[in-house]
């Protein structure tokens, strides 16, 4: 007689249960109940303003309901590009990957054909903000009021597709050597792929790490030329599997910067976007860097901008925090600077364009 499941759980994006779409969630909750034939109970979810909230008229608990159980008791289904994180949290409490928790994020995105790929603070936010007001100019339409939504697998009825922006693999998590070689799963779809200066990468990810997810304490030089390495392997990687992607675009983030008009032309062509120039000119200012930060400080519906880190006096825990193009060259000391620049140009493939 098999195991009867008694409890099944979800984990949302980043275990934040708000964003998970009806129509997502709908494709994981079928392809997960046909395999174990089970239903979800409730959600989980890190932040306790949810617990006690509905969603989809069932429950948010904060994990640590899970230690009221035995862990034959309950089947967590993981919805979210940050598998490893919550991988982790879970097998601190004794949880077993492929038995007790599951990856359904693969199946969900096999399910997808359109990709925004990065790695992480190469500028996606800003851009899934661009994409997400071309779209909603496209089908003139603000049913959804949440611009970033068209960019997380919300199916868009006027170019009958799902865009995903995705962190694929978790790179900032990974040494370079522990990256994943094989993008074969991608080749029959169109991939976005948004890349930027490694060493400005490295600097926001230091940013980030030290004051949003407090989970750094190095100095910032010492932290940028240890994650240098694995940003360049990243992006090498990828452009060398370029070629045998059904279609691959890649944008740079300066590139936004110095040419909105004709970048923002080039993805919305990528995408079947059909807009007029003058449309085009008006996402640009509605996507501007004020714009933004205003977005990020009064966002209460989306949470992965929200946080209570951030004031009025200090924005280093923003996901918008300076948008500048060659910040590092004032946060560096000029040795640093000089090494990972010389390492970047020795080692960085050459397509990008970089130094």
């Amino acid at each position: 007689m098999g195991l009867e499941i008694k409890k099944v759980y979800i984990e949302g994006h980043f275990m934040e249960t708000e964003y998970i779409k009806s129509e997502n969630l709908n494709i994981v909750e079928k392809h997960f109940a046909e395999r174990h034939n089970s239903e979800i109970d409730f959600f989980l979810d890190n932040n306790s303003a949810k617990h006690g909230n509905l969603y989809h008229g069932k429950k948010i608990y904060p994990i640590e309901i899970l230690k009221n159980f035995s862990s034959e008791e309950v089947r967590i289904i993981i919805v979210s590009e940050f598998y490893d994180e919550i991988s982790y949290q879970l097998q601190s409490l004794g949880f077993k990957e492929g038995i007790h928790f599951f990856n359904e994020i693969i199946y969900y995105t096999s399910q997808i054909d359109n990709f925004i790929i990065s790695y992480m603070k190469c500028g996606r936010t800003w851009l899934r903000f661009i994409i997400g007001n071309m779209l909603i100019k496209y089908q003139d339409s603000t049913e959804e009021k949440d611009v970033l939504a068209y960019t997380d697998g919300k199916y868009i009825s006027k170019i009958n597709t799902r865009i995903k922006a995705y962190h694929d693999d978790n790179p900032h998590l990974r040494k370079p050597d522990q990256l994943e070689l094989d993008k074969s799963r991608y080749y029959d779809k169109k991939i976005l792929f948004l890349v930027r200066n490694p060493i400005d990468v490295a600097v926001s990810l230091y940013y980030h790490f030290t004051y949003r997810s407090k989970s750094n304490t190095k100095p910032i030089d010492e932290f940028v030329s240890e994650y240098i390495p694995g940003i360049v392997e990243y992006f090498n990687i990828w452009a060398k599997q370029k070629e045998m992607i059904k279609e691959f675009l890649i944008v740079r983030y300066e590139d936004l910067h110095k040419s909105p008009l004709i970048e923002m032309k080039r993805i919305s062509q990528f995408f079947n976007i059909t807009l007029s120039e003058e449309q085009i000119q008006e996402v640009i200012y509605q996507s501007n860097y004020k714009n933004m930060r205003s977005y990020e400080k009064n966002s209460t519906k989306n949470p992965q901008l929200s946080s209570n880190l951030i004031t009025e006096k200090d924005f280093r825990a923003a996901k918008v925090r300076k948008g500048v193009v060659g910040g590092y060259i004032s946060e560096l000391q000029q040795k640093t600077i000089s090494k990972m620049e010389m390492f970047t140009t020795k080692n960085l493939d050459k397509s990008y364009g970089y130094f």
